[in-house]
């Protein structure tokens, strides 16, 4: 009851293993915290199993950074580093607009200050490296309404034909799973309950500002920030 992504089921969208493929553009998905420090990390890859719903181009979730606790934007920076340092292809961040914002705490930049400094000299395209892939963030200069971004991952989950658009490893992405299925309205209202599971609603946040980027349910015209 209450539940904000209705359209996910463990035993369909959480079934199978999903294997990632270095061919394919590695993407990125951030929302900016301590507590964890998180990342979902998707490509959009064909379908070869055997469910008649899943459709053949689908959003295959095959891992996650899952920091618990004293994280910051470098430290999940690193771990996507340290695991996917070598991946030949494109790079491409998406998250958290707001991250765009400077303070005086932040002495090193914006949390996408810092992902451009870290990661770009890794995923970027150097005239010495011909043939690899390059390093892109598509951030839209203000953050989608929080129904409208629910709305998109919904139908992502599944389409009003039936079909399934989303596919979460279970053993890389547990806590991926953990989100889609215990992120609930807070009692009474259509906002997302951010405090009784202080730990929850960061993933699946971070997964839904790329779904409302590249498949949103309604029209919107994006401003991408330049770095």
């Amino acid at each position: 009851t209450g539940r904000v992504y209705y359209g996910f089921r463990r035993e369909l969208h959480a079934a199978e293993r999903l294997a990632y493929d270095p061919t394919l553009s590695l993407i990125l998905c951030f929302d900016f915290n301590v507590a964890p420090g998180v990342c979902a990390i998707c490509q959009e890859q064909q379908y070869k199993g055997s469910n008649p719903a899943v459709a053949r181009t689908f959003t295959a979730v095959v891992d996650e950074i899952w920091i618990p606790t004293d994280s910051n934007t470098q430290r999940v920076c690193r771990e996507i580093i340290e695991r996917y340092g070598s991946h030949p292809s494109d790079v491409i961040a998406y998250g958290d607009a707001t991250g765009g914002a400077k303070g005086t705490a932040k002495v090193e930049g914006s949390d996408w200050d810092i992902i451009e400094k870290v990661l770009r000299p890794i995923f970027g395209k150097p005239r010495t490296r011909p043939g690899r892939g390059d390093f892109e963030t598509r951030i839209p200069n203000a953050n989608p309404r929080e129904r409208v971004r629910i709305n998109a991952m919904n139908s992502r989950l599944q389409s009003a034909d039936g079909r399934v658009h989303l596919l979460v490893d279970p053993v890389k992405c547990p806590h991926v799973v953990m989100d889609l299925e215990g992120v609930c309205y807070r009692q009474g209202t259509s906002e997302i309950d951010k405090k009784s599971s202080p730990t929850l609603t960061h993933l699946s946040d971070a997964l839904g500002y790329y779904v409302n980027y590249e498949f949103p349910t309604t029209e919107h015209v994006f401003q991408v920030t330049q770095f």
